[in-house]
């Protein structure tokens, strides 16, 4: 058998976001295909409630304190 498996499906990205700020208010989150864009930032991923992504793929997550403007990225795997 040849079957096909699915390796893409639509994403909300934003579903995780209370444990990526730890619930800290006053916080930016935003999220990118690349760690230099999410650096930079440029080129965000919008909306990032219904992101086409693929199996196993990385987002790259910047979070910024909107007072010090300072800020910290992460990573997100995506799993079909």
């Amino acid at each position: 058998s040849t079957g096909s498996s699915i390796t893409q499906a639509e994403f909300d990205l934003t579903v995780n976001e209370n444990v990526i700020t730890g619930g800290v208010p006053g916080m930016i989150v935003t999220y990118y295909n690349s760690l230099i864009d999410a650096q930079t930032p440029q080129n965000p991923i919008t909306p990032a409630t219904a992101y086409l992504g693929n199996d196993n793929e990385i987002i790259h997550v910047r979070v910024q304190n909107i007072a010090t403007g300072c800020y910290s990225t992460t990573t997100q795997l995506l799993r079909v």
